[in-house]
């Protein structure tokens, strides 16, 4: 199984299907409901289905969680070079925007943050190799598919690789809490890096310090700061809307 990973949960699924993943073998729960749309895709593609009971389906994926529906898929490679989607995105012209994830270790946070990444047209989202929860099928699943889309950068220093984003004209904006000015009131268009922090210590010492500026989501009530899904949720979509409102005028 070194060679393989395992996709469960029908928008996943789906998603790794329609991005053209390849795909070994479909598993389908027995007397499982809605799932013929998956299976015609699956035929015209000519991967294998396999109707298995759901314990089979628990057994392989290792959850009950898997809607009736698991993927066996060939692993290659599932991480990218940070020089090679910066040479990408010089290829295409464009202005780069990354997101970096310092030490986020919750699958379902991760995967949240994939989705929202997706949808808001990030290059890629950079990781490190430790203290970071990796692509697991958890995490696949919670990003509802989106991580067949995003370029996940792995890295062994997230320090070395901000000042390689730096030596590119990249802007790196960090969300702390101890930052003056809110996210709204501060320039987040590409060329921009945006930092997000662990869930419980924020972002480390060494990388806050890397950070050309920082920003503050507002917090009114008595809670001190958001889930780093919604946080990283808000500020890509702050710097889509101002790349947005940028254009139109």
């Amino acid at each position: 199984m070194d060679s393989e990973r395992i996709v469960f949960g029908r928008r996943a699924v789906f998603e790794s299907i329609k991005a053209g993943a390849p795909i070994l073998k479909v598993y389908v729960g027995k007397n499982t409901e809605g799932l013929e749309e998956i299976v015609n895709e699956c035929t015209a593609r000519g991967i294998e289905v396999k109707h298995v009971d759901r314990g089979v389906l628990e057994s392989i994926s290792g959850t009950s969680k898997h809607q009736g529906l698991v993927a066996l898929v060939s692993k290659g490679e599932r991480y990218q070079e940070l020089d090679s989607v910066i040479e990408e995105i010089r290829k295409r012209g464009g202005k780069p925007k990354f997101l970096i994830l310092d030490g986020i270790e919750d699958p379902q946070n991760f995967g949240a943050i994939l989705r929202s990444a997706e949808g808001a047209g990030v290059d890629g989202v950079i990781i490190s190799e430790r203290g970071q929860v990796g692509l697991v099928p958890s995490v696949a699943k919670a990003s509802a598919g989106a991580v067949e889309y995003v370029s996940v950068i792995r890295v062994r220093n997230i320090s070395k690789a901000i000042d390689k984003l730096k030596k590119e004209g990249i802007w790196i904006a960090g969300a702390s809490e101890r930052a003056e000015k809110v996210y709204y009131e501060t320039d987040l268009r590409p060329p921009i890096a945006i930092v997000i922090g662990s869930e419980g210590r924020g972002i480390s010492r060494l990388v806050l310090e890397k950070c050309d500026f920082l920003v503050k989501i507002p917090m009114l009530g008595k809670i001190s700061s958001l889930n780093a899904s919604v946080s990283a949720g808000i500020l890509l979509y702050e710097s889509l809307r101002q790349s947005v409102e940028k254009d139109r005028n």
